[in-house]
């Protein structure tokens, strides 16, 4: 197989990548390498390029048909559109990194399924819940999303990820919610409910979508089972005996993550075969 790789300089994306590079497949990744990683592998063509800049590197990915391209950096429709239009579409799978907010308004009381997206619409209540910078990040994926899915020559597979927990989060928000002070969660949130996804889920998650055989477009909504925050903070307790707790953290307007941004997880589950770590054991990773 080849495989195009646009990303994968931290986090899950590297993570990733460094899985597919023990593999026989060619990888071609595109990144800036701002982490100054030494990639030494001889199944890697890496093409240190912004993908604005592209075009001056055309000819090292032109006329190569890609079996999978997994594209973790796109943010604005332009991006995805530049590069479909620079490959010719000559390739199988489109797989794009999207994100929960997409929901927008409609996944604060129930849990969203994956064909009720298009019930999306930004109010009040959406600008109070994101802020201006989430707001203008979630309708510009949106954009892309809708782009992919009226686009019948691609063969792409949307993935509404939430708030990723690890190690080496570079969002912070998995330190945030470690360390936030549990006496300053007003009592009306303690019943409100949180959903992510721990990293390592969604490595294995990610992989299996890149080696499966499709035929179709998808979308699927990769999250762990929603939890109250009391009881996160219940099983986080039992479990940080040893964590040292920071004391420079600073506290967000409500908190860490936004709450009752609900996604079902079903589709995936079945379609799939997904399993999800349990708290217990995600936690147990990062800390």
């Amino acid at each position: 197989m080849n495989i195009l790789f646009l990303g994968g300089n931290r986090y899950f994306g590297k993570k990733i990548l460094f899985q597919l590079l023990k593999t026989k497949h060619k990888i071609f990744l595109i990144n800036r390498n701002t982490s100054k990683l030494k990639y030494k592998k001889n199944n890697l063509v890496h093409i240190k390029s912004d993908r604005n800049n592209l075009y001056k590197n055309k000819n090292k990915i032109k006329n190569i048909f890609f079996d999978v391209i997994f594209d973790n950096i796109a943010y604005k429709l332009g991006d995805v559109v530049k590069l479909h239009r620079l490959l010719k579409n000559n390739f199988n799978h489109y797989i794009f990194t999207s994100s929960i907010i997409t929901y927008l308004n409609i996944n604060d009381d129930y849990e969203v399924k994956e064909n009720e997206w298009h019930k999306a619409k930004v109010n009040k209540f959406v600008n109070l819940k994101y802020g201006n910078y989430q707001l203008k990040y979630a309708i510009n994926k949106k954009k892309i999303e809708h782009y992919l899915i009226n686009n019948k020559n691609i063969n792409s597979t949307i993935l509404r990820i939430p708030a990723v927990l690890g190690k080496n989060d570079f969002s912070k928000k998995t330190e945030l919610l470690l360390n936030f002070s549990q006496n300053k969660i007003k009592k009306k949130f303690l019943n409100d409910h949180i959903q992510f996804i721990f990293e390592q889920d969604l490595v294995k998650i990610i992989l299996k979508i890149i080696f499966q055989k499709t035929s179709c477009s998808n979308a699927f909504n990769i999250a762990n089972e929603k939890i109250k925050i009391k009881d996160f903070y219940i099983k986080l307790n039992k479990i940080k005996k040893n964590f040292k707790k920071k004391d420079n953290i600073l506290e967000h307007r409500t908190f860490p993550i936004p709450t009752n941004s609900l996604m079902n997880c079903n589709k995936i589950k079945k379609q799939l075969k997904v399993k999800f770590s349990s708290i217990e054991k995600g936690l147990a990773t990062i800390i």
